[in-house]
């Protein structure tokens, strides 16, 4: 277990944002966090990175555990001149130093970038650049808020290729909180459905975003991959299961074919 939440939940007044939220996020998993807005998961991911209290219920977190947390918005993030004061910020003393540009090559810039100001760069650098700000403080857990807001098909595919490598290399447990089904269904592990303030379903990524049924009950559009794969069994009286990757769901159509 890495992170655990019991009976949490958050109230302004009578205002109930979330009730009854009990999860567990075990360690070495991309996890998503997906709902509708208004949902609540804001507020949760305020909770678990400790920027609120909830109004009732306990978050544990093993093991003492570090948790980063990347913006939606990166400016929000950015309080310094320079990349280089941005990410030296996070270092606990000068002979760290050289982490600084094994971060940046981690997320894909070199040390060009280092003089530059991040509030200048493109959305994609910004993204990496806030990335890499809360990679040289060595989190165990790091959370992405809406990490594709602004990003074109490129980005995203190496943003999935970078939460790949900060799982599989270097063993970071990795929750996307996302209205970016696509790109969720791409590369998560786990999923978690929060709707009408709870936590009403959660499982496998396939076995949870290929049913259509409940996500169009809890206001979610389903994969496009999953709905082109529903239609094609329907039009051809198939049985092709459900893939993450297009290439593999065109392969095995061709099989059938042939």
């Amino acid at each position: 277990m890495g992170l655990k939440l019991d009976n949490i939940k958050a109230a302004y007044g009578d205002n109930v944002v979330l009730e009854n939220i009990n999860m567990e996020i075990k360690n070495g998993l991309i996890n998503a966090i997906i709902g509708p807005c208004g949902s609540g998961k804001t507020t949760l991911i305020e909770i678990i990175t400790k920027f609120q209290k909830p109004s009732s219920g306990t978050v544990t977190i093993t093991d003492n555990q570090k948790i980063g947390f990347v913006f939606e918005f990166p400016d929000q993030q950015f309080f310094c001149a320079t990349v280089y004061a941005e990410l030296k910020y996070g270092l606990k003393n000068k002979k760290e130093e050289k982490k600084i540009s094994d971060v940046l090559k981690m997320v894909g810039l070199d040390d060009d970038y280092l003089e530059k100001n991040p509030h200048h760069l493109s959305n994609g650098e910004k993204r990496k650049v806030a990335i890499a700000a809360i990679l040289i403080t060595n989190p165990d857990m790091i959370i992405f808020d809406e990490p594709t807001v602004g990003l074109d098909r490129n980005s995203k595919n190496n943003l999935i290729r970078l939460m790949r490598i900060l799982k599989q290399k270097y063993q970071k447990t990795i929750i996307v909180v996302s209205q970016d089904i696509d790109f969720v269904y791409d590369f998560v592990d786990y999923v978690y459905i929060l709707y009408d303030k709870k936590l009403v379903a959660e499982g496998e990524k396939i076995a949870l975003l290929s049913d259509t049924a409940q996500l169009q009950k809890y206001k979610i559009i389903p994969p496009r991959i999953v709905s082109l794969t529903q239609k094609i069994n329907e039009k051809k009286n198939l049985q092709l299961d459900y893939r993450d990757d297009v290439n593999d769901l065109l392969k095995d159509m061709y099989r059938y074919v042939k």
